[in-house]
């Protein structure tokens, strides 16, 4: 829709506005979708498309007309690492782009896991190695502490780039150990987050 204004010197055009229900959009990994809506100041359609979003975000309806319904967004958090990540989506309509600002925290993150889940031990064993796997598109950093005095691990922090892995070893003190069946944790940080 257009208005021609007359009897001025210059003829304008003035298209609707589309306006989003939401300025921002926050997520957070416990709480990773929301939504929101498009409406025009106009009656007649206004069609709409999502011509950029972050890699991470879903968004269930990329097009339609302004006015037709909520726009579900969720956020793929699981191959992220613990941070706040500040991004946009941008939409195209018929009288200009519209940009959403979207915020997401990363509280917990499975995106750096330890390989096996559960590591049994020998009595005879004084050692076991385990993997610790990066599966996310950026470096992280780590550290693992031993819930037990009479554990420790090597090495017990660094840097895995993207998508890499490496191989530890669990290291057991036996000295002071009564001869029973132990079990205990490894605690894992990531960007220094306990996981």
């Amino acid at each position: 829709m257009f208005v021609f204004f007359k009897g001025c010197q210059e003829d304008r055009i003035q298209f609707p506005k589309v306006k989003s229900s939401q300025s921002e959009l926050h997520l957070s990994s416990e709480f990773p979708s929301d939504e929101f809506r498009l409406s025009a100041s106009a009656t007649i359609p206004i069609r709409w498309s999502i011509i950029s979003k972050p890699e991470w975000l879903e968004i269930l309806r990329m097009g339609g007309f302004a006015g037709d319904g909520p726009i579900t967004v969720i956020a793929q958090t699981s191959l992220l690492l613990p941070q706040v990540i500040t991004d946009k989506i941008v939409i195209s309509t018929t009288s200009g782009e519209l940009i959403i600002p979207v915020i997401l925290t990363v509280k917990s993150s499975s995106a750096v896991q330890i390989a096996p889940a559960r590591l049994s031990i020998e009595h005879t064993e004084n050692s076991k190695e385990f993997t610790i796997t990066n599966m996310s598109n950026q470096s992280a950093a780590w550290k693992i502490e031993p819930a037990a005095a009479y554990l420790s691990v090597s090495p017990t922090s660094g840097t895995l780039a993207a998508s890499a892995s490496s191989t530890l070893r669990l290291l057991i003190d036996r000295s002071t150990l009564e001869s029973k069946a132990y079990g205990e944790r490894l605690i894992l940080y990531v960007s220094d987050v306990k996981i």
